[in-house]
């Protein structure tokens, strides 16, 4: 045991030295490690790699990491803000009578307005039409106007109309017709013609001869195309409605209520 721990200790002496390296292969099984003494022995220059000093040495470079870019993250496309609602279109209150807006600055540019050959009345007015007639040329005598003439065609027309209207459950007036028209609409069936007129002829208490213009005939102008000068026809329909409203429209030819002009 003394050799082998002298051997030990001499070969842990020059392993310290640098001059041999123990190798991985020597038998020390035999060896009583707690009889050897290593005082004298500088552990910082002894090798234990087992003479692998160069290749186990190296360290192994650690291989680059390869740093994959996040992807980029695209805002989704922002759509252009559209307004779901449309901006309601607020209607200026309209009368149920009808506004000639061509200025006629005289009465002799009223005269040349064109219009169909008057139709003679049939003789066949019921008692509710002749006395919507009747008043009519009371209130056109009262200022000085020539009276109207039942026209049949006038009322075919304003027949076809209040047919339109009574179906629209609506006072609104047709366009394009040439004719100057007042409409009406009452819940009974008592003399819907001369209601409509006598409710257009109430109006005259709000005229006081103005001219017409766009902002003042709504109050008064049933009453201004009924006396109208230079109309000289008249033609009235009713329709009544499923739930039993009676509609009724009032044609006049030639067209009143002129801007710029007076009825009278």
């Amino acid at each position: 045991m003394r050799f082998a721990a002298f051997a030990l200790s001499t070969l842990v002496a020059n392993a310290a030295a640098g001059v041999i390296a123990p190798r991985g292969d020597l038998d020390l099984s035999g060896v009583d490690w707690t009889t050897i003494d290593y005082s004298g022995v500088d552990w910082t220059k002894v090798d234990f790699t087992g003479g692998n000093k160069d290749k186990d040495n190296k360290q192994k470079q650690p291989e680059p990491v390869q740093k994959v870019p996040e992807p980029a993250v695209v805002p989704a496309p922002t759509s252009v803000s559209v307004p779901t609602t449309v901006p309601a279109v607020v209607a200026a209150a309209v009368p149920t009578t009808t506004l000639v807006t061509k200025v006629a600055t005289s009465a002799a540019a009223v005269a040349t307005q064109t219009s169909a050959p008057p139709q003679p009345s049939t003789g066949n007015l019921s008692d509710d039409q002749q006395k919507a007639l009747d008043a009519h040329n009371a209130a056109r005598a009262a200022v000085g106007n020539s009276p109207l003439t039942w026209d049949d065609s006038l009322s075919s027309d304003a027949q076809s109309w209040a047919n339109t209207i009574a179906t629209l459950a609506s006072l609104t007036h047709s366009s394009g017709s040439g004719q100057g028209e007042n409409l009406y609409m009452q819940s009974d069936n008592g003399s819907p013609f001369l209601n409509a007129i006598n409710s257009f002829l109430s109006e005259k208490s709000l005229y006081s001869g103005q001219v017409i213009d766009g902002s003042n005939f709504g109050a008064f102008g049933h009453y201004t195309q009924a006396v109208w000068k230079s109309t000289t026809k008249v033609g009235m329909a009713v329709a009544k409605a499923a739930d039993g409203t009676n509609w009724v429209v009032v044609r006049y030819s030639p067209p009143g209520n002129f801007i710029g002009q007076t009825p009278y």
